[in-house]
């Protein structure tokens, strides 16, 4: 299975509505596109995996939006399996985040370092200890 970008996808788009009015060959030779690609990609069938990626990436996209979009595709994918994809992976949902364009939110613990500083500039001699030696 040829994988086509988009590029000639919009290519093959602009051949089909002109071909009315030129010949396909003039069509292909001036926007550089082979003759083959464009009656592969027009004659394209959807495979079943295809199919599926579809469905599962508007199922994806609901239950990262019905969360905040925070959840990343651990947590996805441990959704989707609660809900009828026992075999779906991990790696599978990351791929058609990254093709979606959505990532997980990780939220860093707030950490109080100003205070910690504080803490030492007010300390106390206690032992009252001379560190500075005498001239003698």
């Amino acid at each position: 299975m040829a994988i086509f970008s988009r590029e000639s996808g919009k290519r093959v788009e602009l051949i089909s509505r002109l071909s009315k009015e030129h010949s396909i060959k003039l069509l292909c030779k001036v926007l550089k596109v082979a003759r083959s690609t464009y009656y592969s990609i027009l004659n394209h069938k959807a495979s079943n995996r295809e199919i599926e990626n579809y469905s599962l990436k508007s199922k994806i996209f609901k239950v990262y939006c019905d969360n905040r979009k925070v959840y990343g595709s651990i947590k996805i994918t441990r959704i989707l399996r609660d809900n009828g994809y026992p075999k779906l992976s991990v790696n599978r949902v990351s791929r058609l985040m990254k093709q979606l364009g959505i990532r997980s939110i990780t939220i860093r613990k707030f950490k109080n370092y100003r205070n910690k500083q504080n803490e030492h500039s007010e300390l106390k001699n206690l032992v009252n200890q001379n560190f500075f030696r005498s001239k003698t």
